[in-house]
């Protein structure tokens, strides 16, 4: 905490709430931000928040570019690695460049078990009605990624083939 705050105090962000911790026990779900298979590890919640005033538009997106070109990025780029953080499933956001996303689902496929998760998927989900754009874009394995972006679906006879069904 003390090294997010030196950061936003060397910048001229106004960040009215810099640090929003919170603390809860591990969880044993492998697709929780606060899995650990430790059985007393705790986990620490961290927010950094921009409030934003309701009736003035170029003020929001103001804002908003700074929280996210400057607040956020300085988090992601500075904070998240050394201290291995990863965004709560609610808070995630599709990055703004093609080269930041491969970055976050490089980030992800290395945190989380997402060939188990794609595996359920398959099973649960085969014509994708559970999923969306964000889910899938961050979570999809590359190839499965490339044939619904080219609008391929494979159905439930691919997956009767595999024995899935």
């Amino acid at each position: 905490m003390g090294e997010l705050l030196e950061k936003v105090e060397a910048t001229d962000l106004a960040v009215p709430a810099p640090i929003e911790q919170r603390w809860s026990a591990r969880s044993r779900s492998p697709m929780s931000p606060a899995h650990s298979r430790g059985e007393d590890d705790l986990h620490s919640w961290v927010g950094i928040i921009m409030y934003l005033p309701d009736d003035d538009e170029e003020q929001r997106a103001a804002i908003t570019a700074r929280f996210w070109g400057e607040y956020n990025r300085l988090c992601r780029d500075e904070l998240w690695p050394k201290y291995d953080c990863h965004p709560h499933w609610a808070k995630i956001e599709l990055p703004a460049t093609p080269a930041e996303l491969e970055v976050l689902r490089a980030r992800l496929r290395e945190r989380f078990p997402l060939e188990n998760l794609w595996t359920a998927k398959q099973k649960v989900d085969p014509k994708g009605v559970l999923g969306n754009a964000m889910i899938d874009t961050l979570l999809l394995p590359d190839a499965e990624l490339t044939d619904m972006r080219a609008g391929k679906n494979k159905g439930r006879a691919w997956y009767e083939a595999r024995g899935w069904f």
